[in-house]
């Protein structure tokens, strides 16, 4: 076991119990953990920022059930200085899960709509009028929805680790796993593989099968090993070990997905969601076949929208936020410099406009 993970265990079994966050030195900063009530249910927000005027960016994690809050520390620090940075652990996920919740509420629709009504707290709380609204993976999949049913509430949308149709999705990405596995003549994960079947794996826990050699090969996370995000998890000072177990166990995913994957199955964003009128951002794993590649590349030509820009990770899969963390953060911050003001996001259209005109 390295030193990073020993120190990084060491510091999660001191902060057993811990439901706060690291103070920000700065006047006017914001450092909070804790819960409000969305639609009835309370789900936990990790809210940090070094200036409350800063304009809001809203991370949507991934899954479902997939919190981001032990990835925050690393991947957002130097956002913090830029923006009001918010992660949500949804219903159902990290904090915010509880065994015996309603299997009713677990529904898209009704996750657009947790998502709108806290874009709307947030904007109320912090005196501001949009946000910057990123949504990963699943999360994606309620970002463009609300970019779609919401507009005026958001200053531009980005989707990285963007679902398309995830049918064919999964069904490339099923493809990928076997092609390697005949590549690497590994019987093991061909038999495991073939037993499992095309186009099944949203169905019980099947997705978790294909998934862990999905990880062997590469196609979810391409520039970490194991340890280093062992570490990253651990090191995180807003988890404790009691958190660290259960985004390990994904005891949370399991219940998500157990709930919500037939109806997640049937998402296709080039059915559903042929423009949009909101500046539109991709950011894209070179390497991802957890969402595969090819697919974004698809959408993102068929989507009309005022603005819109693919940004490939050439290092990453489905993960670039925590593969590659620097560019991340630039291209972030470069959006909330161009868009992310009443002013300067109506310039940048209509400068975008005129170009596609000449």
């Amino acid at each position: 076991m390295s030193p990073n993970i020993i120190s990084g265990l060491f510091g999660s079994i001191l902060r057993v119990g811990r439901t706060s966050t690291p103070a920000i030195g700065t006047p006017d900063g914001i450092a909070e953990l804790k819960p409000v009530e969305i639609n009835g249910y309370p789900q936990w927000l990790l809210i940090r920022g070094q200036d409350v005027s800063r304009p809001l960016l809203l991370f949507l994690h991934g899954g479902p059930g997939e919190s981001n809050m032990w990835l925050a520390h690393y991947t957002m620090q130097e956002l913090e200085q830029y923006f009001v940075c918010v992660n949500w652990d949804q219903r159902g996920t990290g904090r915010s899960f509880k065994p015996g919740h309603p299997p009713e509420t677990m529904t898209i629709d009704q996750f657009v709509m947790d998502t709108i009504a806290l874009i709307e707290l947030l904007l109320a709380r912090f005196g501001q009028q949009k946000v910057l609204l990123l949504g990963h993976s699943w999360g994606s999949v309620l970002a463009m929805k609300v970019a779609a049913a919401r507009p005026d509430l958001l200053y531009a949308v980005i989707g990285m680790g963007q679902v398309v149709d995830n049918k064919r999705g999964e069904d490339l990405s099923y493809r990928y796993v076997l092609k390697c596995a005949h590549a690497e003549h590994n019987r093991k994960a061909i038999r495991i593989l073939e037993q499992l079947g095309e186009s099944d794996t949203f169905k019980k826990d099947s997705t978790f099968v294909q998934r862990r050699w999905l990880a062997h090969y590469g196609g979810m996370i391409h520039a970490l090993d194991t340890g280093a995000v062992i570490s990253i998890l651990l090191h995180a000072p807003e988890c404790s070990i009691e958190d660290c177990i259960r985004g390990l166990t994904r005891k949370d995913m399991k219940f998500s997905i157990r709930l919500m994957g037939n109806e997640i199955m049937g998402v296709n964003l080039l059915q559903e969601i042929p423009a949009l009128s909101v500046p539109v951002f991709f950011f894209t794993g070179s390497y991802d076949y957890t969402t595969p590649f090819v697919l974004v590349e698809q959408f993102y030509a068929s989507l009309h929208a005022p603005y819109k820009k693919l940004i490939w990770f050439e290092h990453s899969a489905h993960m670039p936020h925590m593969e590659e963390p620097d560019k991340f953060q630039r291209e972030l911050i470069a959006i909330g410099d161009e868009f992310c003001s009443e002013r300067r996001s109506q310039d940048a259209l209509v400068d975008t406009i005129k170009k596609e005109q000449s």
